[in-house]
C-alpha cells in the first residue's frame, strides 16, 4: 500500500498564487488610480480602493511563525507566544477605539478592510487600512502623568508584546533620562509617549456653539425687544456673561473679536449680554468628525463651563448631562486633548452647594504640550484577536484615549513572484530573523540581570553555561530550571 502523502502545513504553490492574485489586484488598483505601474515603494503606499491583504495570507504568516517556533533553536524558549508576535506583526485588542473622520470614533475590528483617516504623528490626518491577524499574544498597559493606583489609570492600551511606540524619554543603564526620541518595541515601565501635536486654529461658528452650548439660551420671539436683535427666525441666541466668571475677559474679547457688540439690559445687573442671532444649535451637541470643529466647540465649551486645575492648570468641564460627558471622552482626541480624569459628583458628596440631583461628571483635559503619558504598569492580558493599521508617511496614529502608537511593518509588498517561486522560504527566513533579533536583544540584557542576580545573593543558581547559549536559543530555560531544583 502506497504511503499516503502528508500535506505540508502551507502549500508554497497555493501561496504563490494568491501572492500573484493579491499583488495584481494591487497593481490593477494603481493603474486605475494614478494611470501607471506601481512601483516596489508605491505597492506599500496606500490609496483610495486599494485592496486589503487576503485572510488567508494573514493565516499562512501565522502559521509559518508558529511553526518556526518549533525548531531546535526556537522550542525551549520561554516567551514563545511573544517571539511570534515579533516574527509577524505589531498589533492592537480587537476592541481598541480609533478616532476616524468617515465613521467617528469606532472598534478597530469594525474597521476591517476599510480605508480610513486617521491622525497621525505629526497632527496631520491620513488615510490607513485596517487589517486582521488573527489570535496573539496581548499585555495590558496603564499610561498616566501621575504616580497613581492601577484601579486609577485612566489611559490604557492592550496590544502585542512587540508592539510600536514614539518614546520622548526613557531611563538608560545608568537610571538616567534619556530625552532622545525614538522608536522601540520593548515599552518599559518607566518610558514616556511621544504626543501628537494639534493646530491651535478655531472655527468662530464652532466657538460660539461651544460658548452657546455651555452658557447660552435660545428664545423663540426678539429678546426682550432689543433693537440689536433681528427677526430672521423662530430661535435665537444670547449669552449672559456674568461678573463671577473665571474667563469674562477672555470671553468679552472673543465675542468683540466675532463682531458682537454687547449690551446691558436692566434684568441682567450690570453683566454684558451679546445677542447672536439665529443659531440652530444652540444646544446641541457637534455631529460632525471635522477636527477644527471639535476644537473649537470644546474650546469654547470649556469658556462658559469649565475652569484650570488648581496646580497643574489643567481644562476640566463639568456637566450633569451624561451624553454630553460622554460625547467630550469620545471625541477629545479629535482635538489633541487627552482625557487624563473624569470623576463623578454626587448630591452627597458636597457641601451642599450642588443641589441639581443629578450626578455631576467633572472631566479634566490636557493639551499636548502640557501631557507627558508615561507607563505606569504592564501586565499579561491574554490571547485574543488582533488588528492594526497601515499608515506609511509616519507609520502611526492616534488612539482613542489620545495616546499616540505605531503601526505595523509590512513585508508582503516587497515579495516579487518575478523574482522568486517560493513565497514560503521568502516569509519563513524574514520571520526566522526577527526571532533571532528578539533573542539577542535579551542577550544584551544578560549584564544586567547578572548584576542584580549577584546582589541577591542567587548568583549559584543562576549561572549559565555559554554553550546553552549556541543555537540562538535563550538562557532562560537554565535559569528556570536551577531555580526549580534549587526549591524541591
Amino acid at each position: 500500500m502506497p504511503k499516503k502523502k502528508t500535506e505540508h502545513y502551507v502549500n508554497n504553490k497555493e501561496l504563490l498564487e494568491a501572492m500573484v492574485v493579491y499583488r495584481s489586484k494591487v497593481e490593477k488598483s494603481f493603474n486605475e488610480k494614478f494611470n501607471r505601474n506601481p512601483t516596489k515603494d508605491d505597492r506599500g503606499k496606500h490609496w483610495e480602493g486599494k485592496p486589503p491583504i487576503p485572510n488567508y495570507l494573514g493565516e499562512c504568516f501565522l502559521k509559518i511563525a508558529t511553526h518556526l517556533s518549533y525548531k531546535p533553536n526556537f522550542v525551549n524558549y520561554m516567551f514563545r507566544e511573544d517571539m511570534i508576535s515579533d516574527g509577524i506583526e505589531n498589533c492592537v485588542h480587537r476592541s481598541t477605539i480609533i478616532p476616524t473622520i468617515e465613521y467617528g470614533p469606532v472598534e478597530i475590528q469594525k474597521l476591517l478592510g476599510k480605508v480610513i483617516t486617521v491622525r497621525c504623528k505629526d497632527g496631520k490626518w491620513r488615510k490607513a487600512l485596517c487589517k486582521s491577524y488573527g489570535k496573539q499574544m496581548l499585555y495590558e498597559y496603564g499610561f498616566s502623568s501621575f504616580n497613581v493606583p492601577e484601579s486609577d489609570v485612566i489611559q490604557k492600551v492592550i496590544s502585542t508584546d512587540n508592539h510600536r511606540w514614539f518614546v520622548s524619554s526613557r531611563r538608560n543603564k545608568k537610571r538616567c533620562l534619556d530625552y532622545q526620541e525614538q522608536v522601540v518595541t520593548d515599552l518599559r515601565v518607566g518610558d514616556c509617549l511621544q504626543n501628537a501635536p494639534i493646530e491651535k486654529s478655531y472655527d468662530k461658528t464652532s466657538v460660539l456653539h461651544g460658548l452657546l452650548y455651555g452658557d447660552g439660551s435660545g428664545h423663540k420671539s426678539v429678546v426682550y425687544g432689543d433693537p440689536l436683535v433681528v427677526s430672521q427666525g423662530s430661535r435665537y441666541a444670547r449669552i449672559r456673561v456674568c461678573k463671577q466668571d473665571s474667563v469674562k475677559d477672555e470671553i468679552i474679547s472673543l465675542l468683540n473679536e466675532f463682531g458682537y457688540e454687547p449690551t446691558y439690559p436692566e434684568h441682567a445687573n450690570g453683566d454684558p449680554c451679546y445677542y447672536i442671532g439665529k443659531f440652530p444649535l444652540v444646544k446641541d451637541l457637534p455631529f460632525t468628525t471635522d477636527p477644527e470643529y471639535i476644537a473649537g466647540f470644546i474650546y469654547g465649551w470649556w469658556l462658559a463651563d469649565g475652569h484650570k486645575t488648581t496646580s497643574t492648570k489643567r481644562l476640566q468641564i463639568s456637566t450633569s448631562n451624561s451624553d454630553a460627558a460622554k460625547w467630550l471622552i469620545e471625541y477629545s482626541p479629535y482635538a489633541g486633548y487627552h482625557i487624563i480624569s473624569h470623576r463623578i459628583v454626587t448630591r452627597t458628596d458636597t457641601d451642599g452647594s450642588y443641589k441639581n440631583g443629578k450626578d455631576l461628571n467633572v472631566i479634566t483635559l490636557a493639551k499636548p504640550e502640557d501631557y507627558e503619558p508615561k507607563v505606569r504598569y504592564i501586565k499579561e492580558y491574554g490571547e485574543d484577536d488582533v488588528f492594526c493599521l497601515e499608515e506609511k508617511e509616519t507609520n502611526s496614529f492616534v488612539l482613542g484615549n489620545g495616546l499616540l502608537t505605531g503601526n505595523c511593518v509590512q513585508y508582503i509588498h516587497n515579495f516579487d513572484p518575478e523574482k522568486s517561486k517560493n513565497p514560503f522560504a521568502y516569509f519563513t527566513q524574514i520571520i526566522h530573523y526577527a526571532f533571532l533579533r528578539r533573542i539577542q536583544k535579551e542577550k544584551k540584557q544578560l549584564e544586567i540581570k547578572t548584576k542584580i542576580i549577584e546582589r541577591t545573593g542567587f548568583d549559584e543558581v543562576m549561572m549559565v553555561d555559554d554553550s546553552l547559549l549556541s543555537g540562538h536559543s535563550s538562557e532562560y530555560n537554565s535559569i528556570k530550571d536551577a531555580i526549580q531544583y534549587r526549591n524541591k
